[in-house]
């Protein structure tokens, strides 16, 4: 978030470190902890059933079939022997068109498709509309039952393949009986046969088979057995290739691997889900980690780190995001013994006690890659852009944290990198890309937060806070895999930045339409969508943004946040706690309370 910070340490207790930065200018006002170690606003700082191929459905309404008068298409139906050809009626489309297979009107009968009817024998096509499996729809082939043919069905009515009045009975077809068969319509006797024809499976293509011509199709329907060679049904929908019908139930699929739902996290239609629980998390940002303390603030007050995490969850919140630096994931990174907790003196070490005491808490906790250095910054314009920290540094920080996450299964995912705001959203999703192959291959079971850029890319009209602007998140999505994805705005007030539409005559009511904009119309999309950092103090034009912000969550269904900050020390917005790292704040806790109620 844009920044100016408070002290940390007994130093930072002491005394402020310089002027808060202008935030438009130089960062997220509420920290970043490159910009001063004591101010610390870490903020800166679906192929189916080709019996549904249906559309054969109710063959006498298989005028999907085409006003198989239309189906007339069956066939100049001396040419219907090519139609026999249909028999590929997987691509039933051909045979329709084996529309040369008709003027079915003259159809004649197709195949006595009153039998068609006994097309009954059609073909359990429904099955070849299990097509779904169309691979294996030479089972359709148990066309036999294609009465049942999905609908091909009432097959007899078939025999009218489709107001088959017009097409005739579809099946004499002038020898249209012939091309009956539509599939191998030179037999298409057989089609007369069309209890093989029955195995519409092909009819499968039939979605078309309306055009009854490609009902013609009924496919290979001579051998409608191997209609069940309903593969080319299959041809319904790709089905066809069955191989590529997509994970087992219960799994997601990540970068090729067939990943269990049930010991993973993942999104699916933009909620969120551990395992078989669908979880909305509430929860707290706590820097500390990203700054030259190298460890959580507060610790130096006396209070022990279980104390702070009873403290929250009493409160009703269920989640942790912990700002990150580089430094911090170095297992030789120390700090003093006065900001360590049960005699842990190494970062790292500190980041793990984390993790294990708010598991035991039933807290979970996202990881923030949050700067590239304590002295640096934040990414800003690109990895390369950090003094002394590359691309390369930064997905290796990023796998070491999925290495992390995979003994720790309360650590829900990792966030990229904070607040882009320096990248067009091209620069940043290829960025994302990378990151995504990195995380994933070590940690296929956790979800990536994704936070928007800022001003150089397109701003639906209004400015945007630094890693608000997700405005193209729907156009051009991230190649992240959907149920690996949660979108993550971040969102503030005036007191961080005065932005003109906090002066419109219109505030707070101007302020749902300006974010829907900038990131809300996610919300009516499949992607899950988390605030990863909000805040500010609770008096005057900040409370009337807070107040508005709150109700706004509420009534999108945004179920997922982060408030900043836990830290009393955040220089700009303040936090959950007063100066003594113990009394909370109560009057932020009240606003809070709508987005905790069940």
């Amino acid at each position: 978030m844009r920044r100016g910070r408070a002290a940390g340490t007994l130093g930072l207790l002491l005394a402020a470190c310089g002027p808060l930065e202008d935030p438009f200018a130089d960062s997220d006002a509420v920290g970043d902890t490159a910009d001063t170690a004591p101010v610390v606003d870490s903020r800166d700082t679906s192929s189916g059933d080709s019996g549904d191929s249906g559309t054969v459905d109710d063959s006498g309404d298989s005028g999907t079939v085409g006003d198989s008068g239309d189906s007339g298409t069956v066939g100049d139906s001396g040419d219907s022997g090519d139609s026999g050809d249909s028999g590929t009626v997987g691509d039933s489309g051909n045979s329709g068109d084996s529309g040369t297979v008709g003027d079915s009107g003259d159809s004649g009968t197709v195949g006595d498709s009153g039998d068609s009817g006994d097309s009954g024998t059609m073909g359990d096509s429904g099955n070849s509309g299990d097509s779904g499996t169309v691979g294996d729809s030479g089972d359709s082939g148990d066309s036999g039952d294609s009465g049942d043919s999905g609908t091909v069905g009432d097959s007899g009515d078939s025999g009218t393949v489709g107001d088959s009045g017009n097409s005739g009975v579809a099946g004499d077809s002038g020898d249209s009986g012939n091309s009956g068969t539509v599939g191998d319509s030179g037999d298409s006797g057989n089609s007369g046969d069309s209890g093989n024809s029955g195995d519409s499976g092909n009819s499968g293509d039939s979605g078309t088979v309306g055009d009854s011509g490609n009902s013609g199709v009924a496919g290979d329907s001579g051998d409608s057995g191997n209609s069940g060679d309903s593969g080319n049904s299959g041809d319904s929908g790709t089905v066809g290739d069955s191989g590529d019908s997509g994970p087992p139930a219960g799994h997601d699929r990540i970068l090729g691997e067939d990943v269990p739902r049930a010991d993973s996290w993942w999104v699916e239609n933009g909620r969120l889900h551990h395992g078989s629980t669908q979880v909305a998390l509430h929860g707290v940002n706590w820097f500390g980690l990203d700054t030259d303390v190298h460890a959580l603030h507060g610790l130096w007050s006396g209070r022990s780190m279980d104390a702070f995490l009873d403290q929250l969850a009493g409160w009703g919140l269920n989640a942790l995001r912990i700002p990150i630096a580089p430094e911090a994931l170095i297992s030789t990174t120390t700090m003093d013994v006065w900001h360590s907790h049960d005699g842990e003196l190494t970062s790292r070490g500190q980041l793990l006690q984390l993790l294990d005491e708010a598991g035991q808490r039933g807290l979970t906790v996202l990881l923030d890659l949050h700067t590239c250095g304590v002295s640096t910054g934040h990414l800003a314009s690109g990895p390369e852009a950090c003094g002394g920290y590359t691309k390369a540094d930064w997905l290796v920080d990023l796998a070491d944290l999925a290495v992390i996450a995979s003994s720790h299964d309360n650590v829900v995912g990792i966030d990229l990198f904070n607040e882009p705001y320096g990248l067009t959203w091209e620069a940043w999703s290829a960025l994302v890309a990378e990151a995504a192959q990195a995380v994933l291959e070590v940690n296929p079971h956790i979800v990536l937060f994704v936070e928007g850029v800022g001003s150089a890319s397109p701003e639906g009209g209004w400015p945007a806070f630094w890693g608000e602007n997700l405005v193209q998140g729907a156009t051009a999505t991230v190649q992240v895999p959907p149920s690996r994805l949660v979108y993550s705005p971040h969102v503030y007030g005036p007191s961080v930045f005065n932005q003109p539409y906090f002066g419109d005559g219109t505030f707070p009511a101007n302020l749902p339409a300006i974010w829907d904009a900038h990131y809300g119309h996610l919300r009516s999309t499949p992607h899950a969508l988390a605030v990863g950092e909000f805040g500010g103090p609770y008096t005057g034009s900040d409370k009337t943004w807070m107040d508005a912000f709150v109700a706004y969550l509420v009534d999108r269904d945004i179920e997922h946040w982060f408030f900043w900050s836990l830290n009393p020390n955040s220089g700009d917005t303040g936090g959950l706690l007063k100066d003594d790292w113990s009394t909370p704040e109560q009057a932020k806790l009240d606003a809070l309370a709508p987005l905790l109620s069940p």
